[in-house]
């Protein structure tokens, strides 16, 4: 189909020559295409100003929110308050180990290898909501996610129950020997909600991510699922939805390809 064509209408003056008619048509059609250069300037400079307001206004919403240590790893918040923290990679799945992973936490891992170890800062205290949240959280930040499942089990030890070595043997790098009693949250959904947290908690931070079991109010809220979208195509549509760097969007979901939806 062919595109349309905008007509120009010209009033010819029968009481001028031929070449007088031409010469009145070409001075206006100067006056238009200037106008139009006009117009286009004036919409670069809306546009160049616009670019400048939202990057001033990025710099200053991060510039409120010093980054904190968890902010390293993936990370979020149960209902109750308990930080859940995960490694992205074996080197942090180590640190995390070696570091963080506290008599009172509790260690949970997705049913598939190749999953962040995901602890739960005084897990031994949570609810059962709390253990919930953190067993979809471990189940999201897995493999799982990048193979694009809708629905993996997840499982959760004591601390007692997670060795580096055993029986003589060490572990690969990022990897653990799993001694103590598992206990099982079977079929959790793949699925995560980002948002502006609606109760203004310090620890929440600006931005937050969430297992979509739990049960904290968001603001601006999208629902995150496995789907076909690029995670940097992603990235860029967020942080232009909540005004912050890509970066700090990409630091925050796990390694996949996504399926979103916006919640009125």
């Amino acid at each position: 189909m062919e595109k349309s064509k905008k007509e120009i209408k010209v009033e010819l003056n029968y009481k001028k020559s031929f070449y007088e008619n031409i010469s009145q048509i070409y001075e206006e059609l100067k006056k238009l295409r200037k106008k139009k250069q006009n117009a286009e300037l004036a919409l670069k400079k809306v546009k160049k100003e616009k670019a400048k307001e939202e990057k001033k206004e990025i710099k200053e919403n991060e510039s409120d929110e010093e980054k904190r240590w968890f902010e390293n790893f993936y990370w979020s918040f149960t209902s109750e308050g308990k930080l859940i923290i995960g490694g992205k990679n074996q080197e942090q799945n180590e640190l995390i180990f070696a570091k963080y992973f506290e008599a009172k936490d509790l260690f949970f891992h997705a049913d598939i290898i190749g999953g962040s170890v995901t602890i739960l800062k005084k897990g031994k205290e949570a609810s059962p909501q709390e253990l919930l949240e953190a067993s979809q959280f471990s189940a999201c930040f897995s493999k799982a996610w990048k193979e694009g499942y809708s629905r993996i089990s997840s499982y959760y030890v004591e601390k007692e129950g997670v060795k580096k070595t055993h029986l003589g043997k060490k572990a690969e790098k990022g990897s653990f020997f799993i001694v103590g009693e598992r206990r099982w949250f079977k079929n959790l959904q793949l699925i995560l909600r980002i948002g502006e947290p609606l109760e203004n908690k310090k620890e929440y931070g600006s931005l937050i991510v969430v297992p979509s079991v739990s049960k904290i109010k968001l603001k601006k809220e999208v629902i995150l699922k496995p789907g076909r979208l690029k995670k940097e195509s992603v990235c860029k549509e967020l942080a232009e939805y909540y005004k912050v760097k890509k970066e700090k969007i990409s630091s925050m979901l796990p390694t996949g390809r996504f399926f979103i939806r916006k919640v009125k």
